[in-house]
């Protein structure tokens, strides 16, 4: 497969300075290609770039217009974020939290999900996000929790996510515009309240469902919840 490096000889004969598409002639996915890169100055005007990954890029300084169209948690013509947003996550770990909810006594199960995007982002200050995210990646049936490929098994729940914690989350832990960038968050929270940090014991093969309390209650999804 040819790298990208390799066809930088033709960037002085493109007749564009659109990003996408200098990322499409190098034969580079331009949702990713563009991460801590430096574009003061670069010229944007026009460009529709929705959908591409900015994390830790320089973008204060570049040149925008009213048809430039970014992602709001890059954008710097945004100041603030909206906090209600629409949240993709699979329809297991949907079940998932909302048992843990009534495990855990809330209120309303949309304090649960509030709740492990907090601690999911306070395990990360804690720097014990890589040992739960490698327990979770060496366990099929948590990584099941997270398979984005089938849209039959997804949906989109709308939840109150602060702006800060978009930033948090997108930016400064690195997980940009990934789809899966909140149900990770929130799992991680959760395997965090069952599992102990640093513990030496063999979890790759412990099921999801045996960290909850089983349950006979009927659940129906959250006002605000539908497929996609």
């Amino acid at each position: 497969m040819t790298h990208w490096l390799d066809k930088l000889w033709v960037i002085p004969k493109v007749q564009t300075s659109n990003l996408r598409e200098l990322a499409i002639i190098l034969d580079a996915d331009p949702r990713s290609f563009y991460r801590d890169q430096d574009l003061q100055g670069c010229d944007l005007r026009g460009q529709d770039l929705r959908e591409m990954d900015f994390t830790n890029s320089n973008l204060s300084k570049a040149v925008l217009d009213s048809a430039t169209k970014l992602s709001p948690v890059f954008d710097p013509r945004v100041s603030t974020l909206s906090d209600y947003i629409g949240v993709v996550l699979t329809r297991d770990l949907n079940s998932l939290i909302t048992r843990y909810a009534e495990e855990a006594k809330y209120r309303y199960p949309a304090w649960a999900f509030k709740a492990l995007i907090e601690r999911g982002i306070h395990i990360y200050a804690k720097r014990e996000w890589d040992f739960y995210t490698a327990l979770i990646s060496g366990n099929e049936y948590f990584s099941a929790l997270l398979d984005s490929t089938s849209k039959y098994s997804l949906l989109e729940k709308r939840m109150q996510i602060y702006d800060w914690q978009q930033r948090r989350i997108s930016i400064d832990m690195g997980l940009g515009l990934l789809e899966h960038r909140f149900a990770i968050t929130m799992l991680v929270g959760l395997v965090s309240r069952k599992i102990s940090f640093a513990d030496n014991k063999d979890y790759s093969q412990i099921r999801p469902n045996s960290l909850i309390k089983v349950t006979n209650k009927f659940e129906v999804p959250d006002i605000g919840e539908k497929f996609v």
